[in-house]
């Protein structure tokens, strides 16, 4: 059967009777046009609109769909695509927090041995660099954050707060590929780990793993390359993990090779990210602290964490603690998303 027999046969697909004859098919290993993607997206929202016939509810129809959009390459998807991904393509939140979970107890203890765990100078919490999911701003930022109670996406930020949305030379990059409306977490404290600053500024929401990734209101993807590698040849297959067996593949791979100490988001660039999320509230049981790197000029620190603490104090957050790194990251050798008096800026 040829792609544009097995199309029609799929378009009159309408019971199990129907299978047979498409069930060969679907086995081909076919390389399919964008128009021909399209069309087929669109048999599937036709069919379950119309209450004719559900293809995601049949594993081999479902799993068929899965590689065909596994498949796709170029820019961001569009709605009917978006919508039909959002359905069959994410890993379980169960499958991510298990994960997680694991590589939690494993590395907080590699961690805690390599990485000195720390302690701040005027309360008595101790820190690693495995402590929940991080989320790095420039210091404006992450104020109005605070304000709006949430954490959100680049897009809600530009069109709720402008004057308050640092600029970021990636924004137009995201923006093609999609995910101009995705919040980005690392799984770890990379700034702890490399003793470097990050691109995106000095403030680290450390937020409670479990309340994030078993939260099945969020859409969450983990990418395999740091989307500023992405090109327009990358299938989805090549940008993000597909499959919970995949991650595991890949953790025996690092062990192999002996590059395990970077898991997930470090030197190996991968972040959980929540799909077309444009806020995650932030309460005393989403957020667990605030990281302010220290500046050479330590007083700019201290009133970055006391801009902070008082505006937690007036959404309710007050006993959110805000803390100061105790070390002077290296900052000379990367790429700022925008200069580093923006990033620091108060106001």
């Amino acid at each position: 059967m040829g792609k544009r027999e097995l199309i029609d046969a799929m378009m009159g697909c309408t019971d199990d009777s129907d299978f047979d004859q498409i069930k060969a098919a679907i086995g081909t290993d076919y390389v399919w046009t964008k128009p021909e993607t399209d069309e087929l997206v669109e048999i599937a929202f036709e069919a379950m609109e119309h209450g004719r016939f559900d293809y995601l509810k049949h594993l081999r129809i479902r799993q068929f769909y899965r590689e065909l959009l596994w498949a796709y390459a170029g820019y961001a998807f569009d709605e009917n695509m978006k919508r039909l991904a959002k359905e069959i393509l994410p890993i379980r939140s169960l499958d991510i927090w298990s994960f997680w979970n694991q590589e939690y107890e494993i590395n907080r203890g590699y961690y805690n041995n390599r990485i000195a765990t720390w302690n701040s100078e005027d309360m008595d919490i101790e820190f690693s660099a495995y402590d929940g999911l991080y989320h790095v701003n420039s210091v404006t930022t992450s104020l109005a954050f605070i304000r709006d109670g949430a954490l959100f996406s680049r897009k809600y930020g530009v069109e709720n707060y402008p004057e308050m949305q640092t600029p970021q030379r990636t924004d137009d990059k995201d923006k093609i590929y999609g995910i101009f409306n995705d919040i980005f977490m690392d799984m770890n404290d990379s700034r702890q780990i490399t003793k470097r600053m990050s691109p995106y500024g000095p403030v680290s929401f450390v937020l409670d793993a479990e309340n994030i990734l078993l939260n099945d209101n969020y859409c969450k993807r983990i990418t395999k390359t740091n989307p500023i590698h992405w090109n327009e040849d990358m299938s989805y297959k090549d940008r993000y993990f597909t499959t919970y067996n995949e991650l595991f593949d890949y953790k025996r791979f690092c062990i192999g090779n002996e590059i395990n100490n970077y898991p997930f988001r470090s030197r190996l660039d991968k972040h959980i990210t929540l799909w077309d999320q444009d806020r995650v509230e932030l309460t005393p049981e989403s957020l667990k602290w605030i990281l302010v790197e220290r500046n050479n000029d330590y007083t700019i620190s201290v009133q970055v964490r006391d801009a902070i603490k008082s505006s937690l104090e007036a959404v309710g957050l007050a006993n959110i603690p805000v803390v100061i790194r105790p070390d002077v990251l290296r900052h000379n050798d990367i790429g700022l998303a925008t200069s580093e008096d923006e990033l620091w800026s108060v106001y």
